[in-house]
């Protein structure tokens, strides 16, 4: 039989407001396994939040933010999952990989943070030469000019969209603790299709035009994504019941309560087949 060393499940660990510091080898009080439970059907009925980041992005002379929307999965074997549900929250909703990737989801892009490793450095160096060259075309007038000043623009937002997948294999305090390489996280981000703008200021050069309509569309944002209406979240990434692949839940009492659950009821009566109902400490020993 194969091994396997990930997960067949990609994991959204909700609950950290909830617990508030709460150290994972306390029970949880009665408001608190309530507010689970809610989260729970909460985000059965409207989706996952993709909030905005606010992780500055260090390289070891520059430093960047990306704001990008974007939701998070862990990749880790259920076993191991007490590292993360302590960082995150005791609520997972798991996924397979294929229905990640069919929103356009991904690994995220490790990195060792504020060093002169390759990777970032080199990403950051190319999107400092985009807008710097946009900013040169700026006052430009012919149409060629005009239309490689778009160009510049677009692949200097799609750089800055990739940094959305970007994440530091440690944590700040210590630059070689490789805590968040063992995630094995991955991402799925708002789309900013920017190629929506493409040839603006250039209306007498069709073939440019046309260029730029197919790539915008061949390259359109996640299916189940959507605006939200609200600062936060952003967006949510809507599922369907089919689509849930694993349930992990803080506790027996928790899963009483949503099994319990009138409106939980008749969205997993919508599915074919059972959903897999674990506890924090039924995946430990899985």
């Amino acid at each position: 039989m194969k091994q396997h060393s990930k997960s067949p499940f990609l994991v959204h660990w909700t609950g950290r407001d909830i617990d508030d510091d709460q150290d994972l080898a306390e029970d949880l009080s009665t408001a608190k396994r309530e507010r689970y439970a809610d989260r729970l059907v909460g985000t059965l009925r409207t989706g996952l939040w993709l909030t905005k980041g606010d992780d500055p992005i260090y390289t070891a002379k520059d430093m960047l933010y990306s704001t990008t929307p974007r939701v998070c999965f862990t990749e880790v074997l259920l076993s191991r999952v007490t590292t993360h549900s302590a960082r995150y929250g005791r609520m997972g909703l798991g996924f397979t990989r294929d229905f990640i990737l069919k929103q356009n989801g991904s690994p995220v892009i490790y990195f060792n943070d504020r060093t002169d490793e390759i990777v970032m450095n080199s990403l950051m160096a190319v999107t400092k030469r985009l807008g710097a060259i946009q900013s040169m075309l700026e006052s430009a007038t012919s149409p060629r000019a005009q239309f490689a000043q778009v160009e510049a623009l677009e692949a200097y937002d799609i750089m800055n969209h990739l940094f959305a997948f970007a994440k530091p294999m440690s944590d700040a305090t210590d630059v070689n603790d490789f805590v968040f390489y063992e995630e094995a996280e991955w991402r799925v981000c708002w789309h900013l299709n920017a190629f929506a703008v493409a040839s603006a200021g250039v209306p007498s050069m069709y073939e440019f035009r046309r260029t730029a309509q197919r790539r915008q569309e061949s390259w359109l944002p996640p299916p189940g994504l959507i605006p939200s209406g609200t600062e936060v979240p952003a967006y949510y990434l809507r599922f369907g019941p089919e689509d849930l692949a694993l349930l992990v839940l803080p506790d027996d009492l928790v899963r009483d309560t949503i099994w319990g659950h009138a409106e939980f009821g008749e969205w997993r009566e919508q599915r074919a087949k059972p959903l897999p109902m674990l506890t924090l400490q039924e995946c430990i020993g899985f």
